[in-house]
């Protein structure tokens, strides 16, 4: 074995070959920072079209490549004090290695970048190292937004629903109201046609009291004896064939309403039973997209009931 130079040892040697790829790390990033700059500066004045061909003929770099080297001195190296938002630490970045920043660009969210860079030994990481870790990362988050996109549909859902609740409860409110002028129109109905049969007894009466006053009038052999109602009696007949009249007309038009309200009734409750079994349908549905489909054409139906009860 070769000794070693006099003062010497592999520990220095190892010390001095480590300083010198720290050295050299600072030295790739810095220099790559100080290229995008000049290459941002070109591409400035450079005629448009032109771009590819002058890299290609004064620097032998693709588009892809200068539009990398670019990105690396937009993001780190303008040094730029934020008046807002995070910053890298001197430290971290002095520890960054080319490739390294490069890959940390896949962070598009410049503050979320350096938030990242401070929170994590990525001086200690290689840069397939940082791209699993970015890739976990946003990973985690799309399933974050995944869950909080669900956790507003189903608020959304939730509003819905208690809208309905509330427009249901006021049906039935509604229908309640039906019902109680229902019952008393029942009770008028009832008045009236109590009233129509005395009226209508009255007026037989009337008319069995004038049959026998004729038929006296014809047995009677002097024809000098007629009779003749009283002016009171004539005007009550009047007043009770009038009131009669009325009566029978009111009755007609109470018929009329009262079975319109029938109808409705019985509409109102099949549309409910048939709304009820149309949530539960969708309820035993597996499929969320079809569940999410159906609850859709149940919601277009209730706005176009809506719209026609509103014009």
């Amino acid at each position: 074995m070769n000794e070693l130079a006099e003062g010497r040892t592999l520990e220095i040697i190892a010390t001095e070959i480590n300083i010198i790829k720290e050295q050299t790390r600072a030295t790739v990033l810095s220099a790559a920072i100080e290229v995008g700059k000049r290459l941002v500066e070109a591409k400035a004045a450079v005629e448009q079209g032109s771009w590819g061909k002058w890299l290609k003929e004064n620097v032998d770099f693709s588009e892809r490549k200068a539009q990398e080297l670019m990105r690396v001195w937009q993001e780190y190296g303008q040094g730029q004090k934020k008046l807002f938002g995070s910053e890298i630490t001197d430290d971290k970045m002095s520890a960054l290695s080319y490739s390294q920043a490069v890959a940390l660009l896949s962070i598009k969210d410049s503050d979320e970048r350096a938030d990242f860079i401070n929170s994590q030994p990525v001086e200690d990481m290689s840069a397939r190292e940082l791209k699993a870790e970015i890739a976990k990362r946003k990973a985690v988050e799309e399933e974050m937004d995944s869950v909080k996109a669900e956790n507003d549909r189903m608020r959304e859902e939730k509003a819905a629903a208690e809208n309905r609740i509330s427009e249901l409860e006021g049906a039935m409110k509604d229908r309640k109201q039906l019902e109680e002028e229902a019952e008393k129109n029942k009770t008028r109905l009832e008045e009236f046609v109590k009233k129509s049969n005395d009226v209508s007894k009255r007026v037989l009466e009337l008319e069995k009291e004038l049959k026998e006053a004729e038929a006296k009038l014809k047995e009677t052999p002097e024809p000098a004896v007629v009779y003749e109602m009283t002016s009171e009696q004539k005007a009550e007949v009047e007043e009770l064939k009038a009131r009669l009249a009325e009566t029978e007309k009111k009755l007609a038009q109470q018929a009329a309403g009262d079975e319109a309200i029938v109808m409705f009734k019985l509409h109102f409750d099949a549309l409910k039973e048939e709304f009820n079994a149309l949530l539960t349908d969708i309820a035993e549905m597996e499929n969320e997209e079809d569940k999410t489909k159906y609850r859709g054409a149940v919601k277009k139906l209730a706005e176009i009931i809506t719209k026609e009860l509103s014009e």
